[in-house]
């Protein structure tokens, strides 16, 4: 019956969007009023955001791990060797309509593919080595890149109010 429980814990824990020890995969963030327009609100130290409007009414995150660049100089040291911790940092939730998605990794980067409702508000931001691409959205869309130059940003199809 303990067994149980605890799998059962560990099982919910996943839907509800606690991710760590996996270098790719997906979640399914249901909102709590699907008939309602809900917002989004990502923030990840590096990587890249590409955002989706579609017909459905939950969110869909793809995430996968930013490949390691090695330097040549780091690679030709004999005896030198950098050992990379194997677990993304990200957590996703979702409150009164609103889902955010975080990861504070600074070291571990990884690029997030995002499905959402069409009628959703978006606040997204990336800090390194990443790209925010938006596509298919009605409504508020907030972008922010830091420390990227050039800047990418991308906007396709955004109906309402846009601000970069």
């Amino acid at each position: 019956m303990k067994n149980t429980l605890v799998i059962l814990i560990i099982a919910c824990m996943i839907p509800l969007g606690w991710v760590q020890a996996q270098d790719s995969g997906e979640l399914v963030i249901p909102f709590s009023s699907p008939s309602e327009m809900g917002s989004l609100k990502v923030d990840i130290k590096r990587g890249s955001i590409t955002v989706r409007g579609t017909d459905r009414r939950d969110v869909l995150v793809k995430y996968e791990a930013l490949e390691e660049n090695h330097s040549k100089k780091a690679k030709e040291k004999e005896g030198l060797r950098r050992i990379a911790s194997a677990s993304l940092d990200l957590e996703a939730k979702e409150s009164n309509n609103l889902i955010n998605i975080d990861s504070d990794s600074w070291n571990k980067g990884l690029n997030l593919t995002i499905e959402v409702p069409k009628k959703i508000n978006l606040d997204l931001d990336t800090y390194n080595a990443g790209v925010i691409d938006v596509d298919n959205i009605e409504g508020e869309v907030i972008l922010e890149n830091y420390n990227r130059v050039p800047l990418k940003i991308r906007t396709f199809n955004i109906t309402r109010k846009s601000v970069l």
